[in-house]
């Protein structure tokens, strides 16, 4: 309670008295402030690194029948999908992106496709499987240091990305 009652016997010569004093206790005020603190603390915080962990990516499917991922924020493409399965297309509506309803008017293709393109650190970049041939202006292969230090000047959104992507289209083990 806020306010305490202390009751008081006095003995006085006319025999003994009753007094009630009330004090202010603090403790249980100061309890409820650091509580709610703590509290809204935790709510804010949480909040805080549910939205700076989820990436800032929008997918929409273009008249030439492409998919393209683009970063919210900066405005610049990121990967494009030209051929997926019903699969594949489900997988990447199910990805933390702002998924636009023009995906839904993407032409499926019939088999699983095993590639897609996406720009690591500004440059475009063919991702293959070994049983797909890369088209000519792609058939530099990258090795594993490039490709690690790509990943590392490029964007979060990049990253995640090129994670999600390779296992929807396995393209790595």
């Amino acid at each position: 309670m806020l306010f305490e009652k202390s009751t008081i016997i006095v003995d006085t010569t006319k025999g003994p008295h009753m007094y009630h004093r009330y004090h202010f206790n603090f403790k249980p005020l100061l309890k409820f402030l650091i509580t709610t603190i703590l509290i809204v603390a935790f709510i804010l915080t949480t909040y805080l690194v549910a939205v700076a962990a989820t990436p800032k990516i929008e997918v929409h499917c273009t008249n030439a029948n492409y998919l393209v991922f683009r970063g919210i924020e900066t405005g610049e493409y990121i990967a494009y999908v030209k051929f997926a399965n019903a699969e594949q297309v489900e997988a990447i509506k199910n990805l933390k992106v702002k998924v636009d309803p023009s995906v839904d008017d993407f032409g499926l293709a019939v088999r699983e496709a095993h590639h897609y393109e996406i720009r690591l650190d500004g440059k475009k970049v063919f991702v293959c499987a070994d049983d797909v041939i890369p088209p000519a202006n792609y058939n530099y292969t990258l090795s594993a240091q490039e490709e690690a230090d790509m990943l590392a000047a490029s964007s979060e959104e990049v990253n995640y990305l090129y994670t999600e992507l390779n296992k929807i289209f396995k393209t790595s083990e």
